[in-house]
């Protein structure tokens, strides 16, 4: 089944360049920055956030399998930072900005 998965992540001590690597790093695992609506329209999620639709049997083993994965991508990355995921089944999810 689809289920619609949710990392939030903040880093201790970033860099410029940490926010791409990771980006990149989370669009591996099927995370993006980007989320497009049931219209097709497409919005950029705030800073720190990706996110995205995987199939999986088991929301448990799914948000298991992704914060070990997470963890071993930031590692790998060389950054800290604290990673919260979601997972969910029958989403919804509305995009608001209130900037000028």
């Amino acid at each position: 089944m689809d289920l619609f998965v949710v990392c939030a992540f903040e880093f201790k001590h970033e860099k410029n360049q940490d926010f791409r690597n990771a980006y990149a790093a989370l669009a591996n695992l099927g995370l993006k920055r980007d989320l497009v609506s049931e219209t097709g329209q497409r919005f950029l999620l705030p800073t720190g956030i990706a996110a995205g639709a995987l199939k999986s049997s088991r929301k448990s083993k799914l948000r298991e399998d992704l914060c070990v994965q997470a963890k071993e991508a930031f590692a790998a990355l060389g950054v800290e930072a604290e990673i919260f995921i979601t997972v969910c089944g029958k989403w919804a999810w509305g995009y608001l900005y209130n900037g000028g």
